[in-house]
């Protein structure tokens, strides 16, 4: 059941993201801090307490590039501490 809850939930999550991008707006400048961090060899992580494909829909339509990015999330753990260690990992 966990599984099809989880299908369900990306599922429209995905179509909200192309039906209605404007929700998933990134805060100012986010992309010359991050090509900033980049340029100076930072390697970015990003902890989130939902799974990672939610995660990655969210970015996408906010037009955030993530490749690279470390990442933690429920997939891995489902406390905070253990989603920000497996940043950190």
């Amino acid at each position: 059941m966990y599984e099809e809850i989880k299908k369900y939930f990306l599922m429209l999550l995905q179509s909200e993201a192309e039906v209605n991008a404007s929700r998933f707006s990134r805060v100012p400048n986010c992309l010359i801090f991050i090509h900033e961090l980049q340029k100076e060899g930072v390697h970015i992580g990003l902890g989130t307490g939902s799974w990672k494909a939610s995660a990655e829909i969210k970015l996408t339509a906010a037009a955030i590039p993530f490749d690279g990015f470390y990442f933690g999330h429920a997939d891995l753990a489902s406390s905070r501490t253990a989603i920000a260690a497996n940043v950190l990992a």
